[in-house]
């Protein structure tokens, strides 16, 4: 894996759906830096019918490794609320996709948007990149890192330890037990 500088702060993940012009482009890349999912679990799956609303999980589509599985994950309640009304006002049906675009598409909405506010690298596994850097800086303990992997969908703890290295305060804290 390289060398993610192709990730997003924050701030630039809040600038570049401020810079969507259509809400479904806003709401498409809020799920992106929300969720941590793959554009293609996002855009080619997900269906108001795998979402269960009440207990905020998500039934997704995990398409890597060449067989698709499903998987049961947790979705923030804030954003579970923006799609349930999206659903409801586009009169998405169940078995309906929620973004029934292509990936290349979305790079496009991400492209523009990253372009209004310039943002270099805008494509749309940045935003997956992004998600794991930041949610790895969060870590409060190694247990943590297996419930990311998880959140990740990763099938190998090495890839999930690689956004480690993206979190220079687990480094400085380090260094000062090591000389107390």
């Amino acid at each position: 894996m390289q060398n993610p500088k192709s990730y997003y702060t924050k701030s630039e993940v809040n600038l570049m759906i401020k810079a969507c012009r259509k809400y479904r482009d806003k709401l498409l890349l809020l799920t992106l830096a929300k969720t941590g999912r793959r554009v293609s679990e996002i855009v080619r799956c997900l269906k108001p019918a795998d979402i269960d609303f009440d207990q905020g999980l998500v039934n997704y589509t995990i398409l890597k490794r060449k067989i698709q599985t499903k998987k049961l994950l947790p979705m923030d309640r804030h954003l579970l609320g923006l799609i349930e009304k999206y659903i409801k006002t586009r009169r998405i049906g169940p078995d309906d996709y929620i973004f029934p675009i292509s990936r290349q598409r979305v790079d496009q909405i991400i492209k523009r948007a990253g372009e209004r506010v310039g943002v270099k690298m805008a494509h749309a596994h940045v935003f997956r990149h992004s998600f794991a850097i930041q949610s790895a800086q969060k870590l409060k303990n190694p247990a943590d890192l297996v419930q990311l992997k998880e959140l990740m969908g990763h099938a190998r703890m090495d890839t999930t330890m690689f956004y480690l290295k993206f979190n220079p305060r687990e480094q400085r804290e380090l260094l000062e037990e090591m000389w107390k």
